[in-house]
C-alpha cells in the first residue's frame, strides 16, 4: 500500500475512511460504475484524484473538464475523445459546477444517460460539491438514478480556512434534502407531483420564456418516466402530451424529440402502436436532423421504430431499419460491442416472426454471446438474450434447451431485481409456459402464479401483463387442477 503523499491527504482519509475503502472496492470491480463524488471544499480535489492514480495503479486517470458552454457530456466522451480513453482507465469528470447552469447540458444529461453509461468502457467518477449534487437529484433526475454510488468527502477541520470554519454549516447546503428516496417509487412519484404542480403555479399553467419551458420538460419527463416504471401509462402519456401542446413555439427540437421518444414507448406499451409508429417517426426524424444519418442516437432511434413496425407485422420494413441500424453500430463500435448485440437480438426476433428460425438463432447467439463477454455470466443484459434465444429454440422444438436458457434468465433476473421485481414476473411467465410444454404442469402453475402476483402488485389488476398472466394461469388450472 503506498504511503499517503502529504498530511493533507493523510487527514482527509481519516476523516472520509470509510468512504475512500468503499471507492477503492468499487474501483477493483471488473465492470465499470458510474460513481460520484461529493465535496464540500476544493480543497479535497486534487489530494484524492491523486491518491487514486497511486492506490488502483491499473486504472490511468483521464481527466475531462467542462464548462458551462457543454452541450453533449456523451459527445465528449464517445465521439470527441473516444479514441484517446483507454479501457483501463478512470474518467474523471470536473466542472459540473458550471456545465449544470447550461438548460441543454441538463436536457441531455436525462436524454442521453443510456447511450453514455452503457457505452463508456470504464468508470466514471463525477466530481462536484454538494450545492450541485442537489440541482442534478432535482433538475436531472433521470441522469442522476443512473448514479451507482455516491460517496460524501468533507474536509477535516484542521484544514478549513477561518471564513470555511466560519461557514461550516453553508458547506453542505440544506437544499441536499431534496434527493429522492431511491426505492419508493411512489414517494418519488408524489415528490415529483408536487414540482410538477407547484411549477404550473408559478407560471400560471403555461411557460412564457425559453427557460420556464426548459424546466417544464425536465419535471415533466422525470415524472413520466416515474408513472411510466410503475406501469402507470395513461398518467405519463398526460404529463408529456400537456408540455408539447402548452406552449410549442418554446420547445426545443432537442426537447420534443425527447418526448416524442417517452411517447413511443409508453403507446407501445398501452398497444396502440399505430401511435407509437407516428411518435417513433418523429423520433427518428429529430434525431436525424441533429446527429445525421451515421449517428449511434441515429441507429436507437432506428431500432426503436423497427419494433414498432414488427409489432404491425410490417416484418419487412422493420427488418430494413435494423439492418440500417446493426450496419451504424458494427461501423461504430466494432462486431463485440454490447450495442451490436441490442440490434442483432431485435433482428433476430423479426427473422423470426418472418419465420427464418435459423437467421434468427445465429444472430440471437451472438447478440448473448457478446453480452456474456462483455457482462459476466450473471448481469441483466445476458437475462434478456437468453429469454430471447429460448424463444428460438422453442419454436424449433428444444424444450429443454430453452428450460435451460430460461432457468438462467430467471435466476439472472432474481438477483439483478429482485423477485417482485416486472422483469422478475416476465421470466416467471416464459418459463412457465415452457414447463407447460413439457408437461410438468405443477412447476407451470407455480411460476404462472408468481407472474400473476407480481404483476397485479406493480401494475394493478388491469394491466396487459397481469391480464395475460391471469388468462394463462386460469388455462393452466382448468386443463391440469391441482390433485
Amino acid at each position: 500500500m503506498p504511503e499517503a503523499q502529504n498530511s493533507d491527504f493523510a487527514a482527509i482519509i481519516a476523516q472520509n475512511k470509510e468512504e475512500w475503502d468503499k471507492l477503492l472496492f468499487l474501483l477493483k470491480d471488473p465492470n465499470p460504475n458510474v460513481l460520484w463524488i461529493n465535496y464540500d471544499t476544493a480543497r479535497l480535489k486534487k489530494p484524492l484524484h491523486d491518491a487514486l492514480a497511486e492506490y488502483v495503479p491499473e486504472l490511468k486517470p483521464y481527466d475531462i473538464y467542462i464548462s458551462e458552454k457543454t452541450e453533449s457530456l456523451a459527445r465528449i466522451i464517445l465521439s470527441e475523445e473516444k479514441d484517446k480513453i483507454p479501457s483501463n482507465s478512470i474518467i474523471h469528470i470536473f466542472g459540473l459546477e458550471d456545465a449544470v447552469k447550461s438548460a441543454d447540458f441538463l436536457g441531455n444529461l436525462n436524454f442521453q444517460r443510456d447511450t453514455l453509461f452503457r457505452q463508456t468502457p470504464a468508470h466514471i467518477i463525477f466530481w462536484a460539491d454538494f450545492a450541485t449534487s442537489a440541482v442534478l437529484t432535482h433538475k436531472a433526475y433521470d441522469f442522476w438514478s443512473w448514479v451507482v454510488f455516491t460517496f460524501d468527502f468533507t474536509t477535516p477541520e484542521e484544514l478549513l480556512t477561518a471564513r470555511q470554519k466560519d461557514f461550516k454549516k453553508e458547506l453542505i447546503l440544506e437544499n441536499t434534502e431534496i434527493q429522492m428516496p431511491s426505492k419508493d417509487g411512489e414517494a418519488r412519484i408524489r415528490h415529483l407531483e408536487d414540482e410538477w404542480e407547484e411549477f404550473l403555479k408559478s407560471v400560471n399553467g403555461k411557460p412564457s420564456t425559453i427557460r420556464q419551458m426548459k424546466d417544464s420538460v425536465t419535471i415533466a419527463i422525470a415524472l413520466a418516466l416515474e408513472y411510466k416504471e410503475e406501469g402507470r401509462y395513461n398518467n405519463a402519456k398526460s404529463v408529456l402530451e400537456h408540455v408539447l401542446l402548452v406552449n410549442p413555439d418554446l420547445l426545443s427540437k432537442n426537447n420534443k424529440t425527447q418526448i416524442n421518444n417517452i411517447l413511443s414507448n409508453i403507446y407501445f406499451q398501452l398497444n396502440d402502436i399505430e401511435k407509437a409508429v407516428k411518435f417513433a417517426e418523429e423520433t427518428l426524424s429529430g434525431t436525424l436532423e441533429e446527429y445525421g444519418e451515421e449517428g449511434s442516437e441515429t441507429a436507437i432511434a432506428l431500432s426503436n421504430l423497427a419494433v414498432a413496425y414488427a409489432d404491425l407485422q410490417n416484418l419487412d420494413r422493420a427488418k430494413d431499419l435494423l439492418e440500417k441500424a446493426l450496419k451504424i453500430d458494427i461501423k461504430t463500435y466494432g462486431e463485440n460491442h454490447p450495442n451490436v448485440a441490442v440490434k442483432q437480438s431485435n433482428l433476430g426476433t423479426v427473422y423470426r416472426d418472418l419465420g427464418n428460425l435459423d437467421k434468427a438463432k445465429i444472430l440471437l447467439e451472438k447478440a448473448l454471446k457478446i453480452d456474456t463477454d462483455a457482462y459476466g455470466e450473471d448481469h441483466r443484459m445476458v437475462a434478456i438474450r437468453q429469454a430471447n434465444l429460448a424463444e428460438i429454440y422453442k419454436d424449433l422444438g428444444d424444450l429443454n434447451k430453452a428450460r435451460s436458457l430460461l432457468e438462467s434468465a430467471l435466476a439472472n433476473d432474481i438477483n439483478n431485481y429482485g423477485e417482485l421485481h416486472p422483469n422478475t414476473a416476465m421470466s416467471n411467465n416464459n418459463l412457465s409456459i415452457v414447463y407447460y410444454y413439457l408437461g410438468l404442469f405443477s412447476k407451470a402453475i407455480a411460476h404462472m402464479q408468481i407472474a400473476y402476483d407480481i404483476s397485479v402488485k406493480t401494475f394493478g389488476a388491469d394491466h396487459l401483463n397481469t391480464q395475460n398472466s391471469l388468462r394463462n394461469l386460469q388455462h393452466f388450472k382448468s386443463q391440469h387442477p391441482p390433485a
